[in-house]
C-alpha cells in the first residue's frame, strides 16, 4: 500500500502517544510505503526545524534517506486543483504521479476532490485509515 501523508498527521504521529502514532509506526515497520516529493519533505523539515534539535532532525533525514519503503516522486505535471490553500497541491501532486492508495489528512480543504473526477485521489481521514489497520491486523 502507498500512502501520502498531510503535514499535520506525519508530525503528529511522531509522537509515540500520538492517536495517529500508528501512521508513522506502519511505516517504519514497513507495512506500507510512504511516497514523498521534494516540495512535501521541504514542508516537513520546515516545520521538524522549529521543533526538533539538530541531533533529532539528521535522524529524521537519515530515517527518510535509507528507508526502503520511503519512495522519492518527482511530479511531472501540476494538477493546479482550485484549493483554499495553495500548499495543499504538492500533496496531490506527489499521490496522482505516486499512484498513492490513499491520501491521509484530517484537512478539510481536501474535500474538493470527492467532486473531481480526474486526477481522481482517495483522501482518507487518519482515524479511518487507522480503524482499517486495526481491523486488516
Amino acid at each position: 500500500m502507498k500512502i501520502v501523508v498531510d503535514t499535520n498527521i506525519f508530525f503528529s504521529g511522531l509522537n509515540p502517544k500520538s492517536y495517529y502514532h500508528p501512521i508513522i509506526k506502519g511505516i517504519y515497520l514497513k507495512k506500507y510505503s510512504l511516497l514523498i516529493s521534494t516540495s512535501v519533505l521541504l514542508e516537513y523539515e520546515e516545520i521538524l526545524q522549529k521543533v526538533f534539535s539538530e541531533t533529532l532532525l539528521e535522524e529524521f533525514w537519515l530515517f527518510i534517506l535509507t528507508s526502503e519503503n520511503i519512495f522519492f516522486i518527482n511530479p511531472t505535471f501540476n494538477f493546479q486543483l482550485p484549493f483554499a490553500d495553495a500548499d495543499d497541491q504538492k500533496f496531490v501532486d506527489c499521490a496522482v504521479c505516486g499512484n498513492a492508495d490513499f491520501l491521509i489528512t484530517n484537512d478539510r480543504h481536501y474535500n474538493i476532490l470527492k467532486d473531481i473526477k480526474f486526477p481522481k485521489v482517495e483522501v482518507i481521514k487518519a482515524e479511518t485509515f487507522i480503524e482499517r489497520l486495526i481491523i486488516l491486523t
